[in-house]
């Protein structure tokens, strides 16, 4: 099974504040794909490494 980054996980990998990928998120700048789940959003590793 795949482990999926949250935000939170995602903004420690790339060394950035995780309120920064909220905001990206809401502006729709650049980030990896996203996949959301009900009110969750993922990150799939393949898309971040990419």
């Amino acid at each position: 099974m795949t482990q999926y980054y949250t935000p939170q996980s995602l903004a420690e990998y790339l060394s950035i504040s995780p309120q920064t990928i909220y905001n990206r998120l809401a502006t729709g700048a650049s980030l990896p794909v996203c996949t959301k789940i009900g009110k969750l959003v993922r990150f799939s590793p393949q898309d971040v490494e990419a």
